[in-house]
Order: structure tokens, then C-alpha cells, then sequence
């Protein structure tokens, strides 16, 4: 998102929507997310969703060139 909408409230607006459908619409059992660990704001939105901690993933992305 871009800063210029940041504490707004929209990020956590959009998740909401995103969690009703996939568990309402979808039926999942389980949404996963993940957040840049210096990005304190994001973890802050997961927290307001109701999202729980259970670990950090070390090299799970592959970017190309680093």
C-alpha cells in the first residue's frame, strides 16, 4: 500500500473482507499470512485480525540476484 494511505485503517478493512470470504465464501480452514519482521505496523494489522504468531520462516523466499 502505499505510504501516503498508511494508519488509515484500510489495510485492516481489505484483510477483514479477505478472511470473511475465505472462511465464509471458500470454507477454508486456515489463512496464513506473513510480514516483513522490521515492519511493526503489519504485524500490528495481523494482531487486530485476530491472527495468532506460531513462528518465524527463515529463507523461504528466493529472490534472484542477492
Amino acid at each position: 500500500m502505499h505510504p501516503e494511505y498508511w494508519g488509515r485503517g484500510y489495510a485492516t478493512d481489505a484483510s477483514n473482507v479477505l478472511l470473511d470470504f475465505g472462511f465464509s465464501t471458500l470454507s477454508l480452514h486456515r489463512i496464513v499470512a506473513t510480514y516483513d519482521p522490521d515492519n511493526s505496523r503489519s504485524a500490528k494489522v495481523l494482531t487486530k485480525l485476530g491472527m495468532s504468531y506460531e513462528g518465524r520462516l527463515l529463507n523461504h523466499l528466493r529472490i534472484k540476484n542477492i
